[in-house]
């Protein structure tokens, strides 16, 4: 259903104030709009914007907004589509005082064309980035799946204050250029609740990048990233050691750290994961996991589906994985339950012997018994 019919029946039936959270699905990916013209594409964003604005002054009690795909599978990050808003809805989101969540937006606005739509493209003619006043969002607990187009304090408001109820931050996809900036608005924030972060590539070699985590780095139980590269002078261990859980969005590769129990991943196959652990130096993905983090418990796929649907080898890894006292799950947090034929390290005595010391007298006991 259009989104603007929905509002639109939300209004009929006087439904508004009872909804607290929707889930936004886009009618349209990357790959649909490639090849449309600029007519096409600024019609849909208008329309995607004029939408979420009605729906924001049908729902006064809002809490959660989420915006993906039609085709989103969270497994699969690559996926991913942003809504991208102009400044006056995310005005009108900011009005929220409930507005707990948001995820799948883009922060900041990406440059406007201003040449002629019947023209050939001319890239004199389209503008730079908007930046976008951050101090909207004060509300929000949880942000999630950003893309960071371009975003500041939007002229005299204070960073300080900005997202001081945050516990989640994750963004998803920063522009190289804008990379610098977006640890440096970062760095402003004193984010008080902050334990979740996730960010597109973290190096730590950037002093930007360091002086954040040195910040806050000590109240983080969990990080994401695509890629995060450790320096001589800084690893992921010295400025964040409370972490309890890494997320890979994507490949595997060498991060290290002691006190890690939880670790996500979105692999493929079960032998990227084996090859992983033993370019690490190790002969077995079990050993080098437990080298590389000594508490692991958990390990999820977030790209392993049904257990009766997968391959035998993540099944094999698995039990390999279960010996030496590590889980895995799947998309759904479900593990594999090993067939019996595979249970032979089980000793059966242990049933036998419980119920012998139960229902057993003693050799005294039996001699006095009548």
């Amino acid at each position: 259903m259009p989104l603007i019919k929905f509002t639109n029946l939300l209004r009929r039936k006087n439904l508004g104030p009872r909804v607290v959270a929707v889930d936004l699905v886009l009618a349209r990916s990357d790959d649909d709009v490639s090849g449309a013209s600029n007519r096409a594409i600024a019609a849909a964003q208008a329309a995607e914007a004029l939408a979420v604005n009605n729906l924001v002054t049908t729902t006064p009690n809002l809490r959660r907004i989420t915006v993906r795909p039609y085709d989103f599978d969270r497994r699969r990050y690559a996926s991913l589509t942003y809504l991208r808003l102009p400044h006056w809805v995310m005005d009108a989101l900011g009005s929220f005082c409930n507005l707990e969540e948001l995820s799948g937006i883009s922060i900041g606005a990406a440059g406007r064309y201003t040449g002629d739509i019947g023209e050939d493209y001319d890239p004199d003619h389209f503008t730079e980035s908007i930046p976008f006043n951050l101090g909207c969002l004060r509300s929000l607990r949880s942000l999630r799946d950003v893309e960071w187009l371009n975003a500041d304090a939007g002229g005299s408001t204070s960073l300080s204050s900005t997202f001081e109820a945050l516990r989640v931050l994750e963004i998803r996809t920063v522009d190289y250029i804008q990379t610098d900036s977006a640890w440096n608005t970062l760095l402003q924030m004193e984010l008080p609740h902050l334990t979740d972060f996730g960010f597109q590539v973290i190096f730590l070699s950037n002093p930007n990048a360091v002086a954040f985590l040195r910040k806050h780095g000590r109240k983080l139980v969990r990080i994401a990233f695509e890629e995060l590269f450790d320096s001589t002078a800084c690893a992921l261990d010295s400025v964040c050691p409370n972490l309890t859980e890494l997320e890979f969005w994507r490949t595997l590769h060498e991060v290290n750290h002691a006190g890690v129990s939880r670790v996500i991943v979105n692999a493929s196959t079960a032998n990227s994961v084996r090859l992983h652990w033993q370019n690490l130096g190790h002969q077995t993905s079990a050993l080098a996991m437990t080298k590389a983090y000594p508490k692991l418990k958990v390990l999820l796929n977030r790209n392993l589906n049904d257990w009766n649907e997968v391959d035998s080898e993540w099944q094999e890894l698995s039990d390999t994985l279960r010996q030496e006292g590590v889980l895995l799950l799947n998309a759904l947090e479900e593990a594999w339950r090993p067939r019996l034929s595979r249970r032979s390290h089980y000793s059966p005595l242990l049933w036998q012997d419980i119920r012998s010391t139960r229902g057993t007298l003693s050799d005294s006991d039996a001699s006095n018994s009548p």
